[in-house]
């Protein structure tokens, strides 16, 4: 089947960080402004504002949330400015539609399966129309099996829908929903399938999915949602609370039994290309995205932490949720987003890790 171009935009919007063609296209072309980076605030305060200030400017429902830890004391035995407990934020408890950025949940649901027994890395996942869906640089036209590692790694570092969809089928969406909930997560909710929320919009009753020759014919149909992207059935919501407290434990092997599992996540997690584009040098990323491009909705969403050259740990997540009918200005929205998250980044890494 030929897609149009303005269809094939539509079908990409719900990936993650390397998803969507608006973000995909940024993930290449890179930053604008965070390539020179400014020097480091000098103060706690000048910091908290230069963060706040920043991420205010931004368009649209916004919220974001940076934690970390105390990292320890000075030589004196007292704490300081870098090394006190630190946290930031504003509306950080608004669920807002995430994108992709709930594919780390089902990442470690099944690392959590796998220390039970009940899933393999090696074992062979079926590639095929059952869970066939758009947005899947990897495995859209790829029929046959591939092994679960691979599907988690494209899941995460591509986003990837159908190797998102095959791993949920595996371990069962309503496995993941019942780590959310053990976890304390409220303003958190994940969809059934990525092609199901996605035929959900397009006007299925609740609970079908429409598979993908039918998901195929209503976008041929009309190519225009028919429902909210944040509903009461089929969704990808979280609020930057959440996205925390789940980062701050899994990241530190609160979720796992054994080290292998945790070095697995942390692997994986590793990988998204939006580290890249980030570009910290002092710091080890660890994160996943989402984005959406489905006029007159946009998304922008990023969460995870980083690990600075000292040891220190920053948790967060950012997300932004506007509506636009200009191209071009969603365009430049989108640069904004990465070039501010950017320097946030940079500002934060500087300030703490001297």
């Amino acid at each position: 089947m030929v897609m149009s171009t303005s269809r094939r935009r539509v079908l990409d919007s719900i990936g993650g960080v390397a998803l969507g063609s608006t973000l995909s296209l940024f993930l290449q072309t890179g930053r604008s402004r965070a390539a020179t980076a400014p020097a480091p605030p000098r103060s706690l305060d000048a910091l908290n504002q230069t963060i706040r200030s920043s991420f205010s400017a931004l368009r649209g429902e916004k919220a974001f949330l940076m934690r970390s830890p105390a990292s320890g004391a000075s030589a004196s035995g007292a704490q300081t400015q870098t090394t006190a407990a630190w946290e930031q934020g504003l509306n950080p408890s608004q669920p807002l539609f995430c994108g992709s950025s709930f594919k780390v949940y089902v990442l470690a649901e099944f690392l959590r399966q796998l220390e039970s027994g009940k899933v393999s890395l090696q074992e062979q996942l079926p590639v095929n129309d059952s869970v066939r869906f758009l947005s899947s640089l990897v495995l859209e036209n790829v029929s046959g099996t591939i092994p679960a590692s691979v599907a988690l790694e494209a899941m995460i570092m591509h986003s990837d829908n159908t190797a998102t969809d095959m791993v949920l089928k595996r371990i069962g969406a309503d496995s993941v929903r019942g780590l959310i909930a053990s976890l304390g997560l409220p303003d958190t909710r994940i969809p059934t399938s990525t092609r199901q929320f996605f035929s959900y919009l397009l006007g299925a009753p609740a609970s079908v999915d429409l598979g993908w020759q039918g998901v195929n014919k209503a976008l041929e149909a009309s190519g225009t949602q028919t429902r909210p992207i944040i509903n009461d059935q089929e969704t990808m919501v979280g609020s930057p609370a959440d996205f925390v407290r789940f980062y701050s434990r899994a990241l530190q092997g609160e979720l796992f039994r054994t080290s292998s599992s945790l070095k697995e996540f942390r692997r994986i997690l590793g990988l998204p290309p939006a580290i890249t584009v980030l570009d910290l040098p002092r710091a080890h990323l660890f994160l996943k995205g989402g984005s959406l491009d489905f006029a007159p909705d946009y998304v922008m969403s990023l969460a995870g932490a980083m690990r600075l050259c000292n040891g220190r740990w920053i948790t967060f997540s950012f997300q932004q949720n506007w509506k636009d009918t200009d191209p071009a200005a969603a365009k430049a929205t989108v640069q904004t987003f990465i070039d501010t998250i950017a320097g946030i980044f940079q500002a934060a890494a500087g300030f703490f890790a001297g």
